[in-house]
């Protein structure tokens, strides 16, 4: 209910995309006659609200999965959802409804940040970001091992690099150390090292 005394007013605070009907009624001190009821009128389209974060699921070393949810407040007529990647949001799906896709062509152990955007014809709204990373995959590129004799006959001094595509956390390496007077192919004729990663 608004009260007000010229023959024209603002009426606010009233839900986007919205019919509402309305009724005017006069008052003076002998009383008040009502108008009959207005047709339906709808307000306009407002930018969505109640986005949410859409959900990033990894399934493999080089896919993931991304679900989406239409907004709990669409403030008009949905005309498109998108899922954007990184600080430039650069589209990387595009539909006209809720649903899911499958990212693919990942690298192992990639980190993906995505957000969802749903528009009307009034603007657009973010959702906030998701980051998830692809499985983990065995390192690839490791480079070949430098080894320099110490004195004393009985160390060596082992320097390495880590491998050009770690493909997940390197948790330690393994130096295998097979004797000069044995077969190096014989499992029984090694030992093996732990070196921890820094």
């Amino acid at each position: 209910t608004t009260l007000f005394r010229s023959q024209s007013a603002a009426i606010s605070k009233l839900a986007p995309y919205t019919a509402y009907r309305f009724t005017l009624t006069a008052y003076t001190k002998g009383g008040n006659t009502a108008s009959p009821t207005s047709g339906p009128i709808r307000t306009r389209e407002a930018a969505p609200d109640g986005v949410t974060a859409p959900a990033l699921r990894a399934t493999s070393t080089t896919e993931m999965l991304v679900t989406w949810k239409a907004p709990s407040q669409p403030q008009g007529l949905i005309i498109s959802y998108k899922i954007l990647e990184g600080k430039d949001k650069k589209i990387i799906i595009a539909a006209k409804g809720p649903g899911n896709a499958t990212i693919s062509k990942l690298q192992p152990y990639e980190l993906k940040t995505v957000v969802l955007e749903v528009c009307t014809s009034a603007g657009c709204t973010l959702s906030g970001a998701v980051a998830v990373r692809t499985l983990q995959a065995v390192p690839t590129g490791p480079g070949k091992p430098k080894v320099t004799a110490l004195d004393g006959g009985t160390s060596v001094q082992l320097e390495f690099t880590g491998p050009s595509q770690a493909n997940g956390i390197i948790l330690y390496f393994v130096a295998v150390v097979g004797g000069e007077k044995r077969k190096p192919t014989d499992p029984k004729d090694r030992k093996s090292t732990r070196l921890n990663s820094s």
